[in-house]
């Protein structure tokens, strides 16, 4: 998520299946920034269109990131 050009990058290849990350793959400097680009994804590609299934991995329910993960995504 902390990489919108790898985001469309996904949305325009050959996987039918794109996984959306905020938890590991994200620095926590960078978590809250990597939510807001994917929430801009989710709403601004057309992932049907393009034949994707996509999933969003939100950080651990032992973490303070959770609550805004679940409720702004």
């Amino acid at each position: 998520g902390s990489s919108p050009e790898m985001i469309d990058k996904a949305a325009n290849s050959a996987a039918d299946f794109v996984f959306l990350d905020i938890e590991d793959a994200v620095a926590p400097p960078d978590k809250e920034r990597a939510r807001k680009n994917i929430i801009q994804a989710l709403n601004d590609i057309d992932w049907h269109a393009k034949g994707k299934t996509v999933s969003v991995r939100i950080n651990g329910l032992d973490t303070h990131y959770m609550y805004r993960d679940v409720v702004d995504v």
